[in-house]
C-alpha cells in the first residue's frame, strides 16, 4: 500500500536533526534543536526564541462524489529526562549516575506522536474545519538500580501538553477530465500553546517537532505540482505553501498519497536501500557520518550511548558495519546502461572504459594531475567505469570542468577519443536547455 511505503520516508521526516554527529549531550550543537518542522508556541518566535507557530500546504486533487480524503498530522513531542540520586532516602536531581559500571545522563528525549482525521469528502471542506489537535503532559518514573540489585536512584520522564490546529478547506478550480471535479485542498497546522514562555528551552518543551502531514484519498488522484499535467500548470503554480512541500509518496506512478515535509523532496521519495540505518543528522551523508562514528575512542562513544538510546543504536550499528556494507555506501552502480532521458535527449549514466584501460588508473590521473575527483566502480563493474559526482551545487560551468579533467585523463592513459567531444557536446547540449539565471540578461540579444 503506498501508505506503508511513504511512511519510510515519513519517519525519516520525523527524526532528521533529532541527534547531531558526535551525538554527545556535551557538544553544544546538541544544546538547541536543529529539527525541521518545529512549530513553535505562539508569538515566541518575535522574541527569537522559538520557530513560528505554524506550517501550510495547497495541493491538487482530482476528485469524484465517492472519494474522500484522510489526513494524518505527525510530530514529536519533547520529553524531560531528569536523573534523581537516592540519598539519605530522598531523591536528589543529579546530571550523571553510574549504575553497574554505565554512565547515565540527564538529557532530553522525544516520543512521536500521530493525529488522523477524516475521511472527509472534498466537497464537504468547501466551508472549511477547524479540528483541535491535543497532546496531554505526562510523567513517568523508572528505578535505577547498581550491579548488585540495589536501587540507587530515578528516571523521570516529563512532558508538557500540547495544543495545536489542523485547518482544513477545498475549493473547486476546474473539472477533471474524468468527469469529477480538481479541487485544491489547503491544510494549515499551527500550535496554540496558551501561555507565554520565557526561554529557549521552555518554547521547545511545548513545540510540536519535526511537524509533517500524510494525506490519503480514496477514489480519487493528487496531483504532482512538479510535474502538473499542463491544463494543470496554472492552478499548480497558484498553491502556496509555508515551510513544506507537498510531493506524491509511496510505489513510483502512485497518486493516492502525498507526503507534505518541511524538507523540500521530489515526487516519491525513497530511502536508500544502502542505508543501513538513521543517522538523525541534518540530512549528512551516511558515509560520512559512518566513517567519523567509526574514529571515536571508546570514551566518546560511551558517552554518545549515555546521551540517549537512539544515539547508542547509531553508535552500535557503526562498529558492526561490515565491509561489504561499507562499500555499498560508498556508491552502487543501479544500471549502467540505463537512459536518462530529459527533452528527448539521452545519455548513459556512466562512461564505460575500453577493455584492457583499468578506470582506476582515469580515477587517479583526474584527482593528482587535474585536481578532480571521481568515484570508482564496485564489485562487479570495478575496474571498468568510473563515475562523476558532486557534493552540493552543482551547475553547467562545474559539469563542464569535470568532463575537460575527465576527456585529459583519458588522453593521458591512452585512451583514443577526439579531444573537446564530450565538453562540446555538454556545451551544446546546455546551450539548449539551460534556463535563466539570476544574473542573466534576458533583454540581451544574441548574434546570430
Amino acid at each position: 500500500m503506498s501508505l506503508d511505503a511513504a511512511r519510510a520516508v515519513a519517519d525519516a521526516v520525523l527524526w532528521e536533526g533529532y541527534l547531531l554527529y558526535p551525538y554527545r549531550a556535551s557538544s553544544a550543537k546538541n544544546q538547541i534543536r536543529w529539527q525541521f518542522g518545529v512549530l513553535g508556541p505562539p508569538r515566541a518566535d518575535r522574541g527569537g526564541i522559538a520557530e513560528d507557530p505554524s506550517l501550510h500546504c495547497e495541493c491538487l486533487l482530482l476528485a469524484s462524489g465517492a472519494s474522500t480524503v484522510q489526513v494524518t498530522v505527525r510530530f514529536l513531542q519533547l520529553v524531560r529526562r531528569q536523573l534523581e540520586q537516592l540519598r539519605d532516602g530522598q531523591h536528589v536531581p543529579v546530571d550523571t549516575i553510574i549504575a553497574g559500571g554505565v554512565t547515565l545522563l540527564s538529557f532530553d528525549e522525544a516520543i512521536d506522536c500521530q493525529l488522523t482525521y477524516g475521511p472527509f469528502a472534498p466537497a464537504d471542506l468547501r466551508t472549511g474545519q477547524s479540528l483541535p489537535i491535543v497532546i496531554p503532559a505526562a510523567v513517568d518514573d523508572e528505578d535505577i538500580a547498581d550491579s548488585d540489585g540495589t536501587v540507587i536512584g530515578r528516571t523521570i520522564r516529563s512532558r508538557d501538553a500540547l495544543s495545536g490546529t489542523l485547518q482544513l478547506s477545498a475549493d473547486v478550480v476546474g473539472n477533471a477530465a474524468s468527469g469529477g471535479q480538481t479541487f485544491r485542498l489547503s491544510c494549515t497546522v499551527s500550535n496554540t500553546h496558551p501561555d507565554p514562555v520565557a526561554d529557549r528551552d521552555r518554547a521547545s518543551a511545548v513545540s510540536m517537532i519535526g511537524t509533517h502531514l500524510l494525506l490519503q484519498i480514496v477514489d480519487g488522484a493528487f496531483v504532482s505540482l512538479l510535474e502538473p499535467p499542463a491544463t494543470l500548470e496554472a492552478a499548480a503554480k497558484a498553491c502556496r505553501q509555508s515551510r513544506c512541500w507537498p510531493v506524491l509518496a509511496g510505489a513510483p506512478g502512485a497518486t493516492d498519497v502525498m507526503l507534505v515535509s518541511p524538507i523540500i523532496l521530489y515526487d516519491y521519495p525513497a530511502v536508500a536501500p544502502e542505508s543501513a540505518g538513521a543517522l538523525f543528522d541534518s540530512t549528512e551523508i551516511d558515509e560520512i557520518l559512518t566513517l567519523r562514528v567509526m574514529t571515536m575512542t571508546d570514551e566518546e562513544k560511551a558517552q554518545a550511548r549515555a546521551t540517549d538510546p537512539r544515539a547508542a543504536q547509531i553508535i552500535d550499528q557503526c562498529d558492526a558495519m561490515s565491509p561489504e556494507a561499507m562499500a555499498r555506501l560508498h556508491g552502487v552502480l543501479r544500471d549502467p546502461h540505463a537512459p536518462i532521458i530529459r527533452d528527448g535527449l539521452g545519455a548513459g549514466l556512466v562512461p564505460e572504459i575500453p577493455e584492457g584501460v583499468d578506470s582506476a588508473l582515469i580515477v587517479k590521473t583526474a584527482y593528482y594531475r587535474y585536481n578532480t575527483s571521481l568515484g570508482v566502480g564496485l564489485n562487479k563493474v570495478a575496474g571498468k567505469v568510473f563515475r562523476i559526482g558532486h557534493l552540493g551545487a552543482l551547475d553547467e560551468v562545474m559539469v563542464g570542468g569535470a568532463l575537460f579533467a575527465v576527456e585529459m585523463a583519458l588522453l593521458d592513459n591512452g585512451v583514443k577519443i577526439v579531444p573537446g567531444s564530450g565538453t562540446g557536446a555538454a556545451a551544446e547540449y546546455f546551450r539548449q536547455t539551460s534556463k535563466a539565471s539570476a544574473t542573466s540578461r534576458p533583454e540581451l540579444k544574441l548574434a546570430s
